[in-house]
């Protein structure tokens, strides 16, 4: 029995001492609005970077694409991606945004801005433990 409360007390001091850096965004690539007049798409790459010793799992990203003020876009991503220590990854988001903000901001403005904003969530898991890390980008278009 004595051995068993030893084990835990280890245990517990080794992951008391594992301190998980947060995983950052370092930027959007590659960010295009295509088809404006026919089928809006919204498409872009977000470049994550895992700063530990050990690899994280993003469990979800959850975000929204803004341009001139307006929401154009929503895009939720539920499929578990695994980051390796101390590197970078691209996870590609695609979406087609609603066809009547797109109108309206084109009427409103008489012309695409070419400067938005995304913002957005990044779900992050390692062992048991769990984060959301929020984000705001700027993008030119």
């Amino acid at each position: 029995m004595l051995n068993f409360q030893y084990l835990i007390l280890f245990a517990a001091c080794s992951f008391s001492s594992c301190a998980v850096q947060p995983v950052a965004i370092r930027q959007l690539e590659n960010f295009a609005l295509e088809n404006v007049f026919t089928r809006p798409e919204v498409s872009f790459e977000l470049v994550i970077h895992n700063p530990n010793r050990v690899g994280v799992t993003i469990t979800g990203v959850e975000t929204h694409v803004e341009l001139g003020g307006t929401r154009i876009a929503g895009i939720a991503l539920d499929r578990q991606t695994r980051v390796p220590a101390n590197s970078e990854i691209r996870i590609p988001l695609r979406a087609e945004p609603d066809f009547s903000a797109v109108k309206n901001l084109l009427l409103k403005k008489g012309k695409l801005p070419r400067e938005g904003i995304t913002r957005g969530e990044l779900r992050v898991r390692k062992f048991i433990f769990s984060k959301r890390i929020p984000f705001r980008e700027k993008y030119k278009l």
